[in-house]
């Protein structure tokens, strides 16, 4: 009699299918990297607030006290943003 546990790719041997390794953006089985907002494999981009996708800090919106976007507080007087 023969059982249903298979080896997956990262040389795992069970019967559960949902656990079986997957290949991470580079194609390595079972590797840790990931995309980033742009697409980059294991690139260090990461949206801020206004969902602006990048590592520069002095572009990055920023919020009142109360958590508004700059440019909703400006909407909401009237001004052009």
């Amino acid at each position: 009699m023969h059982g249903v546990a298979t080896i997956d790719s990262c040389g795992i041997c069970d019967a559960v299918p949902s656990n079986d390794c997957v290949k991470d953006c580079e194609d390595v089985w079972g590797g840790g990297k990931i995309l980033d907002c742009n697409g980059i494999c294991d690139g260090t981009n990461l949206p801020d607030r206004c969902n602006v996708c990048d590592t520069d800090p002095s572009n990055d919106c920023v919020s009142d006290c109360v958590g508004c976007k700059q440019s909703d507080v400006i909407g909401q007087k009237g001004l052009k943003s």
